[in-house]
């Protein structure tokens, strides 16, 4: 890439939040107590709570005081008062609903909390290192580390340095489309992905040690298409998102190392959901029965030992992140989608999008990416 050292040098500038958590950082850990004296009288509650920063002394409290406070994907969005300011935004990067995937980059000396997400996330260390915390272990993570986490896994991330990470995040739907579309083995990426449609959390995060420029560059790709923001900006990172997981898949897939609470058998289960997603237009429990010479009954009680649903539950799930990914990144009609995806007429359709999302499809479709028409 052309640009990449012009695209370094830009991440290695500091924005305006890490100027302010440096700063931070800095008197906090200093022995002198002017020093934060000094800084909280540069700083206002209004400034704070307008860019949705962390300093509980302008309030009265202390960092330590909060800092163990655990914050899911839904405590995010207002910050108002100091009762939520600690449960603002933080920069950790909430997905709008109008983008499949994101790429930021991490700020640096931010306050370290633990928090989860709905979505998948994934960070890479540019540069430097970074410490990692997760299933009550802390590790250090170095240049050429990449790191995905599963959803609603609990995790914090500290860079109190330099040190560049670059953090990936990606909608469910996306992330199932992309990766039933790539993994065909079974490959420790296998295990991974089967969590995902699990919801089990039996697999926490999976690392890879890449330290691969091309890698590196379609990251940065995707970071400058972040800055371009128009029509075209959700389906390209889509793209780049497809290219990057095929190239890691293919060079690194069996080499990264998956970390579980539990290690289940899981290469029949996967079989069974991978021939399910193949075949979602068309499978019944009857055909899936024939085809890996087992009874309906016996399918039936894998599939809900696996996942936790029922088939025609796990189906219709499977169909509905298909029906998201058509409706966000294709202009064909409703009616159309219906059928691609199993269904004889939109009706069934738009019946289970009312009951799942209380929208019909044409409304989701236009409050994920307005550019669309139904």
């Amino acid at each position: 890439m052309e640009n990449y050292n012009m695209i370094l040098k830009n991440l290695q500038e500091y924005n305006f939040e890490e100027l302010f958590y440096r700063e931070y950082y800095n008197s906090r850990i200093s022995e002198n107590p002017e020093d934060m004296e000094s800084f909280l009288s540069r700083h206002t509650t209004d400034e704070i709570e307008r860019h949705h920063l962390i300093c509980p002394e302008l309030y009265g409290k202390t960092l330590h005081s909060i800092e163990n406070v655990y914050l899911d994907e839904q405590n995010y969005d207002t910050a108002d008062t100091f009762e939520n300011i600690y449960q603002g935004r933080l920069n950790f990067g909430v997905m709008e609903s109008s983008h499949n995937v994101r790429v930021t980059k991490h700020n640096r000396y931010s306050p370290v909390f633990l928090h989860s997400h709905e979505y998948f996330e994934a960070f890479y260390v540019l540069t430097g290192s970074c410490t990692h915390y997760v299933n009550d272990s802390t590790n250090v993570l170095k240049k050429g580390t990449l790191c995905f986490i599963s959803p609603d896994v609990k995790h914090k991330i500290g860079v109190f340095d330099d040190s560049i990470i670059i953090n990936l995040m990606i909608q469910k739907s996306t992330f199932d489309d992309i990766f039933f579309n790539i993994i065909r083995s079974q490959t420790i990426l296998s295990q991974f992905f089967l969590n995902s449609l699990t919801k089990r959390n039996s697999v926490s995060h999976l690392v890879f040690f890449v330290d691969d420029k091309e890698l590196e560059e379609i990251l940065l790709s995707m970071l400058l298409e972040e800055m371009v923001e128009d029509s075209y900006t959700n389906r390209l990172l889509h793209l780049q998102a497809s290219l990057f997981f095929m190239k890691l898949v293919r060079r690194y897939g069996r080499t990264a190392k998956l970390y579980t609470g539990s290690t289940p058998d899981s290469l029949k289960q996967f079989d069974l959901l991978s021939y399910i997603n193949d075949n979602y237009k068309t499978i019944t429990l009857n055909k899936l029965a024939e085809h890996f010479h087992y009874t309906p009954e016996h399918c039936s009680r894998l599939i809900k030992q696996t996942t936790g649903h029922t088939f025609l539950a796990l189906l219709k799930n499977i169909r509905l992140r298909h029906a998201e990914t058509l409706l966000i990144n294709t202009n064909l009609g409703i009616e159309e989608i219906a059928f691609m995806i199993g269904y004889e007429n939109s009706s069934t359709l738009i019946s289970l999008f009312k009951k799942e999302y209380h929208m019909t499809p044409g409304q989701f479709r236009k409050a994920a990416q307005p550019g669309y028409l139904t």
